[in-house]
């Protein structure tokens, strides 16, 4: 059982501590559902030091039905009237959390990658002091009050599933700087929500890399969550709701949309000029703020291999398969057409935006307004409708929809369950805000992936990135082109393994030393099979491009680098993949 130190120094220093700003970016981390919002008013600060900033409020929430069709929810917003999540993890007997457990874990856990190299470099020198975030880094729960007893990952040096630095344990994690947490949402009633509480338990591993040379990376942050069900419900009809309140700079000149194919979504300027001269406010040089999921929840088991999508193929034939599941192969995250039975991952099945007003397009407020909303139901009861604002009342005319303003992005019109929507009829760039003439405003927007199921005791992850895309890497950047940008970056989950440092206890298939490198970087395999198959190793860039392809012919061998530009590079062996970062 580990223990902190002193709890009452950890709640001193996490005023200093919780923020995860080792690059471009600049965020505080929360231990609860929702993040980076009044923070002096600028929580997500970018560029780093400045008092612009694209963000005002971020939350996952997740809703479901157990075996009684009751409703079970998490969604907090602004805490304005009350909490749906709590700091700390829950006894895994009764899903329980008492008053001194949740004050204990009010604080988050930061590392960076430089204190655990230098840990491994020097921890056997005389004289070297074990830094007191590796030490405290909360591997193991108090099993005295049912709490799981793995917690935060860990590289286990004896494999004895015991986290022990003074043996050379250190904590696991992607990154150049990492921010762990665990929040739940069974320590008191759901006062933001008024939703039941689902008994879960949310793992948080938010975290970024230095990259100076990478314009894309050096804007990005990522997000993984493990979602652990701790109560006695199994769940259907469970779903994820990423919801975020962008003020991009000035807050009231927005513009939202989302990205069918590349999971996703979007704010941006509603005119050329952002704000009036406000000193938060980003002026002509707007940029556009980015969430794309990563990897989505398990899809129900079908037992089956669920095709994968291709370009060449006919739409239709997902839909008309005979399996409903196969049509979110279309972009579907992973798992489709792997050989590999029921390991299907969603990719976004939906996209809503809310309005800061009382409407039926304004922001839910109870429970089954939460809950409708990750399957886009407005406050009426009423589906959304293709053109317009996504309402039969203002201007959706065409067939019910699952994402709202898509521009050109949904070629198969997975969105629209197949039927052609006619996107073109909007002019350049398809059904976009500015082709649907609104008003720019306050806007909210609610990324959402399910149905998924949830067992009792059963456990599942999400991932996704949140990238700041400066306005010179828009194709076509201006409003009345509707933001049409070939450059929206999006990061293929191969991007995800852990760097260097891996995010699991057990030893990774392949190793990659010295990482970060200057020049040469070591490809070790444990693997001797896959020399024996002569496994290609191959090296792409950032944007999937294939740089570096050559057989295996022994177990150790080394990849020169020196030719490439600085900037974080993927290396891959049969189904293994790993990152490199070149400085």
């Amino acid at each position: 059982m580990f223990v902190l130190v002193s709890c009452t120094l950890g709640m001193l220093a996490q005023a200093q501590e919780n923020r995860l700003d080792i690059n471009n970016v600049d965020i505080p981390i929360t231990p609860r559902g929702g993040g980076w919002f009044l923070d002096d008013n600028v929580g997500f600060r970018v560029p780093k030091g400045s008092e612009q900033s694209t963000y005002f409020c971020y939350s996952f929430w997740m809703g479901a039905k157990d075996d009684n069709a009751q409703l079970h929810l998490f969604a907090d917003r602004f805490n304005q009237v009350g909490n749906d999540t709590w700091p700390g993890p829950l006894s895994t007997v009764d899903a329980s959390i008492d008053a001194a457990t949740k004050q204990l874990w009010d604080r988050t856990f930061k590392i960076t990658r430089q204190e655990v190299m230098d840990f491994i470099a020097n921890r056997n020198t005389p004289g070297y002091t074990i830094p007191q975030h590796i030490l405290d880094w909360p591997a193991h729960g108090d099993t005295t009050k049912g709490q799981a007893w793995l917690l935060a990952p860990f590289v286990d040096e004896n494999n004895n599933n015991r986290y022990e630095p003074e043996l050379g344990d250190y904590p696991a994690f992607p990154g150049d700087m990492a921010q762990f947490i665990i929040f739940n949402d069974n320590y008191s009633t759901h006062t933001e929500s008024q939703g039941l509480p689902l008994g879960v338990e949310v793992h948080v591993m938010a975290y970024a890399y230095n990259v100076p040379g990478d314009t894309i990376m050096n804007n990005t942050i990522f997000l993984k969550y493990k979602i652990f069900n701790r109560s006695q419900n199994n769940y259907h009809n469970a779903y994820i709701g990423l919801w975020s309140d962008w003020d991009l700079g000035y807050g009231n000149d927005d513009y939202v949309g989302c990205d069918v194919m590349k999971n996703t979504v979007y704010c941006y300027n509603g005119s050329e000029i952002d704000g009036s001269g406000q000193s938060n406010s980003y002026g002509t040089d707007w940029p556009v703020q980015t969430l794309t999921l990563l990897s989505g929840p398990l899809m129900p088991a079908d037992s089956i291999d669920n095709p994968a999508y291709s370009n060449s193929a006919d739409c239709f034939a997902y839909f008309y398969s005979g399996n409903a599941l196969d049509r979110y192969a279309i972009n579907g995250t992973l798992g489709f057409g792997d050989s590999i039975v029921d390991n299907e991952r969603y990719g976004l099945t939906g996209f809503i935006s809310h309005n800061n007003d009382g409407t039926v397009y304004g922001d839910p407020s109870v429970a089954a307004e939460y809950y409708n909303s990750m399957m886009g139901i407005w406050k009426d009861n009423t589906k959304m409708r293709y053109g317009g604002g996504g309402h039969s009342n203002n201007g959706g005319n065409g067939p019910e929809c699952n994402f709202l303003y898509p521009s050109m992005s949904d070629p198969c019109n997975i969105g629209t369950y197949g039927m052609d929507p006619y996107p073109e009829m909007f002019g350049v760039g398809g059904w976009t805000e500015y082709n649907a003439s609104n008003t720019p405003g306050d806007r909210r927007g609610l990324a959402s992936v399910g149905p998924f199921n949830l067992s009792a005791g059963g456990m599942d992850e999400v991932e996704l990135c949140l990238v700041t895309i400066p306005h010179t890497w828009a194709i076509n950047g201006s409003v009345a082109n509707g933001i049409i940008f070939d450059s929206l970056y999006h990061v293929n989950p191969v991007y995800l393994s852990p760097l260097g440092v891996q995010d699991r206890p057990a030893k990774a298939s392949f190793n990659l030393y010295p990482n970060p490198t200057t020049n040469f970087v070591t490809f070790e395999v444990e693997d001797e099979e896959m020399v024996r198959k002569h496994e290609p190793v191959m090296v792409f860039d950032i944007f999937g491009k294939l740089l570096y392809r050559k057989p295996l012919t022994s177990t150790r061998e080394q990849i020169d680098l020196s030719s490439y530009a600085p900037g974080v590079y993927v290396v891959k062996v049969g189904q293994n993949v790993g990152k490199v970062i070149k400085r």
